[in-house]
C-alpha cells in the first residue's frame, strides 16, 4: 500500500488481516487519509474506506471532512463522488 496505494489486492489482504485480528489499529483512520488525500479517485481505496466504516465507525466525521476538503478544491483536481 505504500508503494502502491492503487494495490487492490494490498487493501484486500489488509481486511482479511484485520477481521483475523478481529479489531482495527488505532493508526488505520490514519493511513486511510493518506491515501485518500494521495488518491482520492483511486477506487481500491475507497472500497476499503466503506469497508472500514462498517468496522470502526470513528473515522466518519474526520472522513467527511476529508472530502468536503476535497471537494472545494480548485478545478484542477476532482473530489471524490460520494
Amino acid at each position: 500500500i505504500q508503494d502502491d496505494i492503487s494495490n487492490y489486492s494490498a487493501w484486500h489482504a489488509r481486511t482479511v488481516a484485520l477481521t483475523e485480528l478481529n479489531r482495527v489499529p488505532d493508526t488505520e483512520w490514519d493511513l486511510v487519509m493518506n491515501a485518500i488525500y494521495t488518491g482520492a479517485q483511486d477506487q481500491s481505496v475507497w472500497f476499503y474506506v466503506f469497508w472500514l466504516l462498517e468496522r470502526d465507525p470513528s473515522g466518519k466525521e474526520a472522513l467527511r471532512k476529508a472530502c468536503l476538503e476535497l471537494i472545494s478544491l480548485d478545478g484542477e483536481q476532482e473530489g471524490p463522488h460520494l
